[in-house]
């Protein structure tokens, strides 16, 4: 297709001085082996609390387990997520205040330049971990994730001006390269599949 101009950006979480929420731990179990998929409908409203693990500051991007980021109703209302992209997972600190886990469910396996990417490979060939992700195309999402570990949120401009002009904490922003996979390597991995 053709080449967006617009970047890639990985979501990165800030830790240190913050504030580490923690799940009860039904919700970090669903999260934890279901987090990318469609969760809402086996979803309830779990506690949370906030820990001193880190640090002692209020973000306006938490992150449960180090990488699934939380955020407040206000943060919440700046976006114009769409619903087939992304769950908005609400969960209530112990003083009823509401938040919602952010979990994005637009997963895109073609959207990796293998190539050009820096990638660890298990012993069967498998790919096991991304070291450096270059990206062959843009998907035109707000928001999505690759089906790879490590486990990252990547977002377009529209997110990270968003981001930015709020000037919001706890996350930091990694702009990854694009490369177009030839096409004669895109027929031919068509061919095979």
């Amino acid at each position: 297709g053709m080449m967006n101009s617009s970047t890639i950006w990985e979501i990165s979480s800030v830790l240190d001085n913050f504030l580490l929420p923690e799940i009860e731990k039904d919700g970090e179990s669903l999260l934890e082996s279901n987090w990318g998929s469609p969760l809402l409908n086996q979803w309830k409203v779990f506690k949370f609390k906030f820990q001193k693990n880190y640090g002692e500051q209020k973000a306006d991007f938490h992150f449960l387990l180090g990488y699934i980021p939380i955020i407040s109703v206000n943060i919440c209302s700046k976006f114009n997520f769409e619903s087939s992209d992304v769950e908005l997972l609400p969960i209530e600190n112990i003083s009823g205040e509401r938040f919602f886990v952010i979990n994005p469910c637009f997963c895109d396996i073609h959207i990796l330049n293998n190539k050009k990417s820096k990638i660890e490979y298990d012993s069967d060939g498998n790919i096991s971990w991304i070291l450096e992700p270059v990206f062959s195309d843009n998907p035109q999402r707000a928001i999505f994730k690759i089906p790879h570990m490590p486990t990252k949120i990547y977002v377009d401009d529209s997110f990270v001006n968003i981001a930015k002009n709020n000037k919001w904490k706890g996350i930091v922003f990694i702009p990854r390269k694009k490369k177009q996979i030839s096409f004669i390597h895109n027929l031919l991995k068509r061919i095979h599949e």
